[in-house]
């Protein structure tokens, strides 16, 4: 959540509410008021889908 603190005028802000120091990060800690996740997830793919993994080993070194 650093972008709060990255616009000048939502860090002066957040600069006035705290009245201390100066915010170079937001952290937001708790637990979600219900057991299911607050929206639903991407379907994800595989790594093995995305990335290529090459062995050189065979090759002369170069």
């Amino acid at each position: 959540m650093s972008d709060l603190v990255e616009v000048p005028a939502s860090r002066s802000l957040l600069r006035e509410l705290l009245a201390v120091g100066h915010p170079a990060l937001v952290v937001r800690i708790g637990v979600p008021a219900s057991e299911r996740p607050a929206t639903v997830l991407a379907p994800r793919r595989k790594g093995s889908d995305m990335v290529e993994v090459v062995d050189h080993a065979d090759d002369d070194g170069s």
